[in-house]
């Protein structure tokens, strides 16, 4: 929740801030109005994001990486969670005696007056002072309460800009948060893979699917692809779920139409005949592409989806209330194609009706 805070004139005038971009420091007033009485916050980036940037499309971690290199925001964590901290909160605002009490951990190391005083924290590439660090890392074992509370559980853990590598998800082995000239080429996500892709195919067909596949599934798919291209599983799948071949009905009204029992050898080579020639009727068409040839992606477009969403719930809106004609209103739409505005507008019904 969003907090009344005060920004004083020396904030303009920050030669610390001056290093970092203009969003940077927009966003660290944001931070501030997010941040409780001690200066923490959860670090969920599309919370953030939606409370500084509703309206534009941002990589919040690149800016939150600008801060962090100049040391005014560290990220920590506690166990799986991650935290924000910004370190010299305390000292600049006068916090109201009603607000509630923090109730987020503390972070580690820290005086009274809110600046890091704690000898070095030692992880397993280096030995650095936990000074603007960020995320948590994989600490070497040990004894005592240095990577355990008292309790058994983890204590809060500050890694140094640069050393903390994620241990899962798209970004396994990246760096979370390196230095803001590199975070947007580091923070991408990695190609997918012929597996992946062939499993994005079966997806878009079999929505309930899980979103990855198991380690079984994904060496099927590399063995069907020893035969056949990504495509033509693609369209495979396609015929299977819309063909009205007879054979197709069959699977589909029998339950035969698993992933399984589609991936079969014997299966695949029997049907692809089908396949093609059903391709070759116009069954299947192109998919739809933008004005330049392009693939239409509307992940660069959903910030409109959530800025539907926080227009909606702001002015308490019904979903039917939330319109093109609303959408087309915004300043920042620019030339946003007409299918991803009716999908962010669909969408962002979805979403305030559930």
């Amino acid at each position: 929740m969003a907090r009344i805070r005060t920004l004083k004139p020396e904030f303009f005038h920050s030669k610390k801030l001056a290093k970092c971009s203009p969003l940077a420091r927009l966003l660290f007033a944001a931070l501030m109005q997010l941040a409780d009485r001690e200066g923490r916050l959860r670090w969920i980036p599309m919370q953030v994001h939606a409370h500084a940037f509703p309206y534009e499309s941002v990589d919040i971690a690149a800016l939150v990486g600008e801060l962090i290199s100049i040391g005014s925001v560290s990220l920590y964590a506690v166990g799986h969670d991650e935290y924000l901290w910004l370190p010299r909160f305390t000292l600049h605002q006068r916090v109201k005696s009603n607000e509630a009490e923090s109730r987020l951990p503390q972070p580690p190391d820290t005086s009274s007056d809110g600046a890091q005083c704690a000898p070095p924290v030692r992880t397993e590439l280096t030995e650095v002072a936990p000074i603007g660090g960020v995320g948590i890392g994989k600490l070497e074992q040990g004894t005592g309460n240095r990577e355990q509370g008292t309790n058994g559980a983890s204590a809060p853990v500050l890694i140094p800009l640069g050393n903390y590598t994620r241990g899962d998800g798209p970004y396994e082995g990246q760096q979370a948060f390196p230095m803001a000239s590199e975070a947007l080429a580091q923070l991408q996500a990695p190609k997918p893979s012929d597996a992946d892709r062939v499993w994005a195919a079966w997806r878009e067909q079999n929505p309930t699917a899980r979103k990855s596949p198991t380690a079984g599934q994904r060496k099927t798919i590399r063995a069907r692809l020893k035969d056949y291209s990504v495509e033509e599983l693609a369209d495979y799948f396609r015929w299977l779920r819309e063909a009205p071949h007879k054979r197709a009905v069959f699977c589909r009204t029998e339950g035969h139409d698993g992933f399984k029992s589609t991936m079969l050898p014997g299966n695949c080579d029997e049907r692809m005949t089908w396949v093609a020639e059903w391709k070759a009727d116009g069954a299947i068409k192109a998919r739809p592409t933008e004005a330049d040839g392009s693939a239409r992606n509307y992940v660069q477009h959903s910030w409109l989806e959530s800025a539907l969403i926080i227009k909606a719930e702001r002015e308490r809106l019904a979903p039917d209330a939330v319109t093109v004609e609303m959408a087309k209103k915004h300043p920042q739409l620019g030339g946003m194609p007409e299918w991803a505005i009716l999908e962010a507008v669909n969408k962002a019904r979805e979403a305030v009706r559930g």
